[in-house]
């Protein structure tokens, strides 16, 4: 079998493509030692399913421990019961408490007096009329709000301006002090003593 068929065996190989007879030639092909480079690390991979096959459980019952594990975690214990009988003792003590203290719909109540009804309107109008008030005031400091947010946004926007128009001056300001630099120099040129040698 030449690389190439190779190759074309891996990619189905890969894919779950292939027979176990091709298995079988892909795993007889990479224990060679001729393995061309770009596919050695899949003699590396073939050499490693061959050694992990040979490997045996020492455990010559561990299909018997599983089964019997897998058995006795299905058997019906009173552990497995508690939480839903838990459950089932708060749902009933919980209807039973609600059945118990039901109002009773045969007695009845006792009816306002007039002086009783005239303070509750009394103190309904105020509510009503605070509530309007605080309302009111809401709306108005809302308003205030949004002309300080209209405000700060015209500062921010003189601001850009000042910015723009001020960094042309600057470069004026950098050559002005380039002058007085220059001015320094020439007086200190006029200024120089001369010393003969």
């Amino acid at each position: 079998m030449n690389w190439l068929e190779v190759e074309q065996l891996l990619k189905q190989f890969w894919k779950g493509e292939t027979s176990r007879i091709e298995e079988q030639e892909l795993h007889a092909t990479f224990l060679r030692d001729d393995v061309p480079n770009h596919l050695k690390p899949f003699k590396d991979y073939f050499g490693y399913v061959k050694n992990n096959k040979e490997i045996k459980l020492e455990q010559p019952d561990f299909e018997a421990e599983l089964l019997e594990k897998i058995r006795t975690k299905n058997r019906f214990t009173f552990a497995r019961l508690l939480p839903y009988a838990a459950a089932l003792l708060v749902l009933i003590s919980s209807v039973f408490f609600l059945i118990k203290n039901e109002i009773d719909p045969s007695t009845k109540h006792q009816s306002l007096t007039e002086n009783e009804i005239q303070i509750v309107q009394k103190y309904m109008g105020l509510l009503a009329t605070n509530f309007d008030q605080s309302i009111s005031l809401s709306a108005q400091t809302l308003k205030n709000i949004s002309l300080l947010n209209k405000g700060a946004q015209t500062i921010q926007h003189y601001e850009n301006m000042y910015q723009k128009q001020i960094k042309p001056l600057k470069q004026i300001d950098y050559i002005d002090q380039s002058l007085v630099r220059l001015k320094h120099l020439k007086t200190f040129e006029k200024n120089r003593i001369k010393i003969p040698i």
